[in-house]
């Protein structure tokens, strides 16, 4: 009887905890008594059970609070803690901020589709602020070099007061005097959730003792892989076994050529052609681009054994779309190869991704049966990129104040809760309520999976601010092997020397 007791009192708790935020304070021990007819022995023996499962927390003089939501993938609870920290504070900005007419130019190179989103959290800002009016910008990405148009922009002396950017970008923009530190935004703020930031996450957005950019989502690797291709095969899923080998046989056995109509053809990988595809790789098979010291490593015998790998899905054994089309110099035929396109016409088996964006428009095609898995492990481990994009404030903005309190709108609750609920990214600055919701997706396990590659997060040497020189090396090296079919050992070792200048012009301006 003392047990049903008991787990009735934990039910409730539980149902209550899912319901709350991350540092909510859960009802009083008498009161919860009196509301299920148990004693307070009984209520004490629950709370203390969900203490040592980690959901609650007790503070001596203060009551008990939620530490972590219930989460069931299988047998096993899923704790978020260890990924977020969170804090159950809002951002509430004050209209005295803001006592004339400000004009922002809020600059972005996210998806257009997305523009409706961005005018919502627009809106909302004004509520706070009716004297600030704020322009949306959305521009192009330029892949090859990792950059938006805007930043080219700036370089003519053409500048927004807010813009969206990569935490690589962040060397570049510091080097130039184009964005501003945010510290000064957040000093007189102590309850502001990057304070409870995540180590990793907080590290990711300092650069010599100052914050350069307010975070707004994390990315790491995965791998999504179509079961209905893989069920005609008759090939097991992706699982935590799956080394590259075995990547590479299920992409053979699932490439099948077109047709003498040209149709039917359907390929198992894409393209490697990017420094963000490419490194999970690169660390799994135990190379480096770079050493702590600054070195270079793009000739080891290790890197070149893992580009060579990557270029045999191309050049050796054909189970990738041909790259000319990934490459192609006439912009209307990009979209017929692109990933998500052949995915969704289950032309395509299996392909790395950073997206959640994608994972939530996948879950609406109808005909589409497809799952995630964790990346392939190689001879060194398991290892994925993390990278965060975010919001910095420009050196130029004549409103640097207005400017701060958009960023800071965007990246706490306010804004952030917004994202979240569009199913855009893994947030990389939250509080309980953005947690919540990002727990309400339909598909959990897919979400179990993303968080699991937590455990194999890894960085850049010099936290990757020396990334932007590299980024277009990088795409033209796979360029000249792909399209130029040029040897693989001369393009590396041209490719070195540029790296190594760069990486020498980086440490110059580092050391400084």
């Amino acid at each position: 009887m003392a047990q049903q007791k008991t787990a009735k009192v934990k039910a409730k708790l539980l149902s209550e905890i899912s319901s709350s935020n991350i540092g909510d304070q859960v009802t009083p021990e008498l009161k919860l008594a009196e509301e299920l007819g148990v004693s307070q022995v009984t209520v004490r023996r629950a709370i203390s059970q969900l203490v040592e499962e980690g959901y609650l927390q007790r503070i001596q003089g203060s009551g008990t609070f939620v530490r972590r939501f219930p989460m069931e993938n299988g047998s096993e609870k899923l704790s978020l803690e260890s990924l977020f920290h969170s804090h159950p504070g809002h951002h509430q900005p004050t209209l005295e901020t803001a006592s004339e007419y400000t004009s922002l130019r809020f600059s972005l190179f996210d998806d257009p589709s997305l523009l409706l989103l961005y005018e919502k959290i627009i809106k909302g800002f004004r509520e706070y602020f009716p004297k600030t009016a704020v322009s949306l910008d959305f521009q192009k990405f330029r892949q090859e070099m990792s950059t938006p148009e805007y930043f080219f922009d700036m370089n003519k002396g053409v500048f927004p007061d807010i813009f969206a950017l990569q935490r690589h970008h962040l060397f570049w923009l510091i080097k130039n005097n184009y964005i501003q530190p945010l510290d000064n935004f957040l000093a007189d703020e102590p309850g502001y959730p990057l304070d409870t930031l995540d180590k990793f996450v907080r590290d990711a957005v300092t650069y010599k003792g100052k914050i350069w950019m307010l975070p707004k989502n994390m990315h790491i690797f995965y791998l999504c892989y179509n079961k209905k291709l893989f069920d005609k095969e008759g090939i097991p899923y992706p699982d935590e076994t799956w080394t590259w080998e075995t990547y590479l046989e299920a992409a053979k056995a699932l490439t099948k050529p077109a047709g003498k109509s040209g149709t039917g053809e359907q390929f198992g990988s894409v393209p490697f052609r990017s420094l963000n595809y490419i490194t999970p790789l690169l660390w799994a098979h135990g190379a480096n681009l770079v050493d702590e010291s600054g070195k270079v490593k793009l000739t080891s015998s290790e890197t070149i054994d893992t580009i060579h790998f990557a270029a045999d899905l191309v050049l050796k054994h054909g189970v990738t779309p041909s790259p000319e089309t990934f490459y192609s110099e006439h912009p209307s035929d990009l979209p017929k190869m692109q990933p998500k396109i052949l995915f969704k016409k289950s032309k395509l088996g299996m392909f790395l991704m950073a997206s959640m964006h994608y994972v939530n428009h996948f879950s609406t095609i109808k005909d589409l049966d497809w799952d995630i898995a964790v990346i392939p492990r190689g001879p060194a481990g398991r290892f994925t990129q993390v990278s965060f994009s975010g919001w910095s404030v420009s050196s130029a903005t004549d409103s640097p104040r207005m400017a701060g309190e958009l960023a800071k709108y965007l990246a706490g609750t306010n804004g952030a809760s917004h994202f979240v609920a569009s199913g855009n990214e893994i947030p990389a600055i939250n509080t309980g309520e953005i947690l919540r919701l990002f727990l309400d997706r339909k598909n959990k396990q897919n979400l179990a999976t993303i968080l699991a590659m937590k455990n194999y997060l890894r960085e850049y040497p010099f936290k990757g601010h020396f990334l932007p020189f590299v980024t277009g090396d990088i795409f033209r090296m796979f360029r000249e092997i792909y399209l130029k079919r040029k040897s693989l050992k001369d393009v590396v070792i041209k490719t070195q020397r540029r790296m190594q200048r760069a990486m020498d012009e980086f440490l110059r301006w580092d050391n400084s």
